[in-house]
């Protein structure tokens, strides 16, 4: 009977580890895709900060 009993709360226990690592995984996939999502929003606003910049210096260039 306690063997019995001792199993079910091992059994249980892995069980729970098993969904914890599942969730684990998910939040990890969730994260990768927002930190590719930052990567090209900065991708992007360091090209139109480089434009505009790249934009003064020609206006800067012309005024001399």
């Amino acid at each position: 009977e306690q063997k019995h009993v001792e199993r079910s709360k091992t059994e249980f226990e892995i069980q729970t580890l098993k969904e914890e690592l599942q969730l684990m995984h998910q939040a990890k996939e969730f994260l990768d895709e927002e930190h590719e999502t930052i990567i090209a929003a900065e991708t992007e606003a360091n090209e139109y900060l480089l434009s505009s910049l790249n934009e003064s210096i020609v206006n800067i260039r012309e005024d001399f």
